[in-house]
């Protein structure tokens, strides 16, 4: 049984999802004003939210995000019918959505989006298999609003750590914030909205066109999500443009899960080196990333996660570490880099223990390719 709160302006369909919810098992409370909403749910009294509003504007959007404030681990469920790219957005970054459903659907769907959302709590949203109609507004977003011309990149030096001088820059999507929260979020959304493709073909395109703010003789990494490792045909055509500067290129690829298919990967592999373009090995010793990764890639160079470079100088374990990593590179042919890297101290142990590349704010901030 949850508790839910009803939050629709539709008096039929209002007591409608109440009978059903409440058959279900329920303890509902509905009403269709927001304040009234505020005032008869308190802190920690509510599982789930529903707040029905005829076309996700604004106005919807505000009621869900004022009662995330006083509700923030309850799940949230959104009835819309149609909604706009842009309101859905909205009501994700906003207000946290979990679930749009129809404003059609009855109670049995919304008790089946409950319990789904109850399975899985750390879901941010549902698949697209569950969520059609969420994915098509995401693409529009996508094609609308951030593929064409919403995108901005940002570039990090990567320096020698002996001398401090150039080796790379590494390039970072930036997106606008009343288009997503966080770059990080526009990359969960893109995976939702199976939008991986279009937004990997942005960003070779962001970075073709900012040659001219990285110097000729530097690197240049770009992030590559490892989904799109799978189409051996696609990207391959995708880094097209880039293939020019493709022995400038390093794809850095970041694990992001128990199980990969690193077998798969390898003829989409094989078909990017061909083109000249060099592999990272993204994050090492964050998340699942691990030794089995380095085996089976053989990348051309590995990064240390910044969780293992702070504080790397007072904590001996991570000393350990970044020394085995640096052992293991030299045998395998492979570069270190050490991101993350803030202070003194840090910079010095990685040196000692034969860190040749380093990454972070102690060397440079990012920054939007073309600003002062």
């Amino acid at each position: 049984m949850s508790r839910i709160l009803v939050v629709l302006d539709d008096q039929p369909a209002r007591r409608s999802v109440a009978r059903g919810l409440a058959r279900a098992g329920h303890e509902v409370r509905c009403t269709a004003d927001r304040d009234e909403a505020l005032r008869i749910a308190g802190p920690g009294s509510v599982d789930v939210i529903v707040v029905g509003h005829p076309h996700l504007d604004d106005s919807g959007v505000a009621v869900l995000a004022a009662l995330r404030t006083v509700h923030p681990r309850a799940a949230r469920l959104m009835l819309a019918d149609n909604p706009r790219a842009a309101d859905l957005l909205a009501a994700i970054n906003r207000a946290g959505v979990h679930r749009v459903l129809s404003r059609r659907a009855g109670p049995q769907a919304i008790d089946t989006a409950i319990t789904e959302l109850r399975e899985r709590p750390q879901a941010s949203w549902p698949p697209p298999r569950d969520q059609a109609a969420l994915a098509q507004a995401l693409s529009a977003c996508f094609a609308e609003r951030l593929v064409d011309g919403g995108l901005g990149i940002a570039l990090q030096p990567i320096v020698h750590a002996e001398s401090a001088s150039l080796h790379a820059v590494e390039v970072l999507a930036r997106v606008p914030a009343d288009r997503f929260a966080s770059t990080h979020r526009m990359v969960e959304a893109a995976e939702e909205a199976g939008m991986l493709a279009a937004l990997s073909q942005a960003v070779v395109g962001r970075v073709v066109s900012s040659l001219d703010a990285i110097p000729d003789q530097a690197k240049i990494f770009v992030n590559l999500h490892p989904d799109e490792l799978v189409d051996v045909e696609g990207l391959p055509a995708r880094l097209a443009p880039l293939a020019p500067w493709a022995h400038r290129c390093v794809l850095e690829v970041t694990e992001r899960g128990p199980t990969r298919p690193f077998r798969r990967w390898l003829r989409t592999l094989d078909r990017i080196a061909s083109m000249g373009f060099s592999l990272a090995i993204d994050d090492l010793g964050a998340g699942y990333s691990g030794l089995r990764m380095l085996a089976e890639l053989q990348p051309d160079y590995i990064k240390i996660d910044m969780g293992i470079v702070r504080d790397v100088d007072v904590e001996a374990p991570k000393q350990r570490l970044v020394e085995l990593v640096c052992r293991f590179a030299e045998a395998s042919g492979s570069k270190v880099v050490a991101e993350g890297v803030e202070t003194h101290g840090e910079a010095e142990m990685l040196i000692g223990a034969g860190v040749p590349l380093l990454q972070g704010y102690l060397y440079g901030r990012p920054q939007l390719a073309g600003a002062a």
